[in-house]
């Protein structure tokens, strides 16, 4: 299976720790946290710390504001050699994921298969975050992360750059 790929290109994270955090993800049913893989690229809302540098980490949902989103960008390691390219990444379950911590006038590219819609946008289309899934949505909902600003042509993928900012709705 081939997971989406993610480069940070600007984000805070890169620069100031504060704006990154250690996450597992899953999700929550009563207590019980179940965890799951993550591709990275996904959007995700911490919730309480596990330690004094690991946090819970679930899909967003309904309620969740701009300044609770964190994208899922890991570096990517491949254990096997045969395996090396980057879309046979993804965070295993129960793995400890890099997030960044979105801020306006970040900006990070994604391939068109990490965004719903991806293939079909256009610069200037408007990017979603989504209740109850990880997964960024071209088009239209309730809390905008950003814009596409270019889409690129490299390494034999199509690339969408997103500038973060937040628009209210």
């Amino acid at each position: 299976m081939a997971y989406p790929i993610v480069n940070i290109d600007r984000m805070h994270g890169t620069d100031n720790m504060a704006d990154l955090r250690s996450v597992k993800f899953g999700s929550f049913s009563g207590s019980v946290f179940t965890p799951a893989a993550l591709p990275n690229g996904s959007i995700v809302v911490l919730g309480a710390a596990i330690d004094h540098e690991m946090y819970y980490a679930t899909a967003p949902a309904s309620g969740a504001k701009f300044e609770d989103l964190y994208l899922v960008a890991s570096p990517e390691f491949l254990p096997n050699p045969l395996e090396q390219a980057l879309e046979n990444f993804t965070n295993p379950s129960g793995a400890a994921a890099r997030a960044y911590k979105l801020q306006n006038g970040d900006c990070f590219s994604i391939t068109t298969d990490g965004v719903d819609g991806g293939a079909a946008a256009t610069v200037g289309n408007a990017i979603y975050a989504q209740t109850g899934n990880t997964q960024m949505k071209v088009g239209s909902g309730a809390l905008q992360i950003g814009t596409v600003s270019r889409k690129e042509a490299k390494g034999g993928k199509t690339w969408l750059v997103i500038d973060v900012k937040y628009v209210a709705a």
